[in-house]
Order: C-alpha cells, then structure tokens, then sequence
C-alpha cells in the first residue's frame, strides 16, 4: 500500500510540474526566437535606413555642386569643386566632365601629382545615366582606374547652361569604407554578419566575419535563393556549408527605396539555440529538483498513512475474542481517519478486555452467571448486554436423546 500511495502521490504531484515546466519552455523557446527575429530585423531596418540617408545626403551634395556650377565660370570650377569637396568628405574624389565626357576638373591627385584632365569617363555608367535621364544618379558598385583595388560607388549629377542643354557631369566617387562602423556599432549582435548588396548582387560592404569581399558577385548563394523563396523576406531562415558542415541561419533582408540595394543581417542559430537549450537545461534541473522533493514529501506523508494502519493490521491479525492481543498502535501524526480507526479498534479491545476476560462464575446447574452487582442472569443475556453477539436456539443430540428419547428414536 505504502508503494501504491508513494507512486500515486508522485505521479499527482510530478504531472503538473512536468506540464508546466514543458509548457513554460516551448513558450520561452518562441519567445525568445521571437526577439530574436525582432533584433536582427531590427538592425536591418536600421541599417538599411542609415545607407539611405547616407546615400541621399551625399547625392544631394552632388546635386547642389551642379547646380552650383550652373551659375560659375569655367575658370572658377575647380574651386568650387575643391570647396564643395571640403564641405562633404564622405568622397574619395570629385570631378566635373564636359558634355563629351572629358574631364575639365577634378580634385584626384595619383602618385605622379598630376591632376587628371581630359581623360574621358564617356564609357561609365554614370556619366551616361545622369546624361540620358537629367537627374542624380548612384551607380552600383564599380573598381576605379585610379584608385587601385579600392570599389567604388559613384553619385553623378548633370548640369545645364541657360538655356536648359546638357554641359556635364558632376562626379563623385563615395569612400566605402566609412560604412566599417556597421560592424562596431553591431557587434552585440552575437556573431551576426552584415551584407550590402547593390542591383547586380554584389558585395558592397560586407563584415569581416562574412569573408566576402566588395565587387564579389552573391547571384545565387543560399542566402539569396532562400531570401526570393521566403513568404516574408524581412525574417527568413536558411541554411549554407562552413567549413564542410551545414549551418542554419536567421536573416532579414531590408530593400533601399531610392537605388536597387539590399542589406542583410544574419546571425547562426547555433547561437539562438545556445540560449534556449541553457534555460531548457535550468527548467531541466528546476523539474528534477521538484520531483525529488515530491518524491520525499510524498514518502513522508505515505509513512504517516500506512506505518500506522500496518500497526493496526498486525494488531488485528494477533486480537482474541477474548481482548487479547498487542497494545494498539499510537496514533499520533496520523491523519484523522486513521487516528479515528486505531481509536476504534483500541476501544473494542478495551470493552472486549473487559468483558470477557477473567473467571466468570457460573452455576454448576442451570449454567446461569454472576455479574458484578451479584445478579444471575442467563449466558444468552449477560453476553448479549456485553457483546454486539446474539443467539438462536436449537438442541443438540445428545440433549436431545436425554430429553425426547421416544421422539429421538424415531
């Protein structure tokens, strides 16, 4: 009985624990995967809308330099030009082209000194762009002849004489590597990476975690693919080879408005699931602890329940009729129903101790006995007045053959 309680108490008490604590970490999982999914969309958006600006403070820069140099001469340009470039530093050069592409001024100084004249940028993009459509222009991602390996993103900007026709181009190459405090200003962002693509998919900007870099083409790697596959692009998983093993990412992908850009932010879920998986260990730890104790609370109360009726058990096997028998069991820590059942029993041994037990006098004739007041009363009254006992009459043979023997003959 002592088991049956000690599991049944257990498997009451431990149920509850077990269910709450799964239930408590299933929604601790979601919830943080949940912030999870919110940060790193987060630092996207945030990203996404500081290259924006970033982009359209330095195009209206170059906007306002061409506006500006409607209304010089051409023998103040360069001054203009080296002026505007002061006031926006985020440029590596500044140039000024002619209407065939040439360049008239620039502030580019290469190893020899020389200021680059009349070299012509007719064949870039940008120049044609800004030419064909009148307004500012930002190129995708580009190597410059001048500028060794360093890539560059142009912003261009036409510019018109008085009568509203075409004279030029103003340029200006944007220095790329100002877009490295991304990385410091994220790095709480465990093992996150950041990505900047231009309109032909290659790297703009990219982390040193990431080992990608500018000008290299991404045109079909997982994160891509997964990102045009994914219901909500903002949030989406995906999963590419490291090292010879598969690793599982989250990412968010935030498009610029003004030019065909797209910046991602990813971080390993290894890392998202390092946290989940210590706190699935704590619930793990927290539940066992409480079996444990409901394992021993329940011991306990099982002793108090059984040890007693166990006493009571051997005390019946062992009681006489006559009130014979061990002491009852003590009672005391027991709970109420089986202190009221020991209490029971003690008492009938008591009256049955007193009442049969001992010599009783009883006549040698009639078989009549002596109580204590010194009556004598029939053996059916005096144990039926004692006992819950009562009695049908009959007779036995040999009274029988005494009494009727004609009749016992027959």
């Amino acid at each position: 009985m002592q088991t049956y309680l000690l599991f049944a108490f257990v498997a009451v008490s431990v149920a509850p624990i077990v269910l709450l604590a799964t239930v408590q970490a299933v929604s601790e999982a979601e919830r943080r995967e949940k912030e999870a999914r919110g940060r790193v969309q987060e630092a996207a958006t945030a990203i996404q809308q500081e290259v924006e600006q970033y982009l359209g403070d330095n195009r209206s820069a170059v906007a306002a330099l061409a506006r500006l140099l409607e209304r010089t001469g051409a023998d103040t340009r360069l001054q203009a030009l080296e002026r505007h470039h002061e006031l926006y530093p985020a440029f590596y050069t500044m140039l000024v082209t002619d209407r065939d592409g040439l360049v008239i001024a620039t502030d580019a100084r290469p190893a020899g000194g020389l200021l680059e004249k009349r070299r012509s940028v007719a064949d870039r993009e940008y120049f044609r762009a800004a030419r064909d459509t009148g307004r500012p222009y930002v190129s995708d991602v580009f190597e410059g002849r001048t500028l060794g390996a360093d890539p560059i993103v142009a912003i261009s900007a036409p510019y018109f004489d008085r009568l509203a026709r075409f004279q030029g181009v103003v340029e200006g190459s944007l220095d790329l590597r100002r877009l490295a405090h991304f990385q410091e200003r994220y790095r709480a962002l465990e093992a996150g990476d950041i990505i900047l693509l231009d309109g032909k998919d290659q790297v703009v900007y990219a982390s040193t975690s990431t080992g990608l870099r500018p000008l290299t083409v991404r045109t079909g790697s997982p994160m891509l693919l997964a990102a045009s596959a994914a219901r909500d692009p903002a949030s989406f998983y995906f999963e590419r080879t490291v090292d010879g093993r598969p690793v599982e990412y989250l990412a968010s992908q935030q498009a610029l408005e003004t030019v065909p850009w797209r910046v991602f932010v990813r971080q390993p879920v290894r890392v998202l699931r390092a946290t989940t998986r210590r706190y699935y260990l704590f619930t793990l730890w927290w539940s066992l602890g409480a079996i444990a104790l409901s394992f021993l609370l329940a011991r306990a109360a099982a002793r108090r329940v059984t040890q007693p009726l166990a006493r009571l058990a051997d005390a019946v096997r062992a009681f006489r009729l006559t009130g014979e028998g061990p002491a009852p069991p003590p009672s005391a820590g027991a709970p109420a129903e089986v202190a009221d059942l020991v209490q029971g029993f003690d008492d009938m041994q008591a009256r049955l101790g007193r009442t049969l037990q001992g010599l009783l006098p009883i006549c040698a004739s009639c078989k009549k006995i002596r109580d204590e007041q010194g009556r004598w009363d029939h053996v059916e009254s005096y144990i039926r007045q004692r006992s819950q006992a009562d009695f049908t009459h009959g007779i036995c043979p040999e009274c029988a053959r005494r009494l009727y023997p004609d009749d016992y003959k027959k």
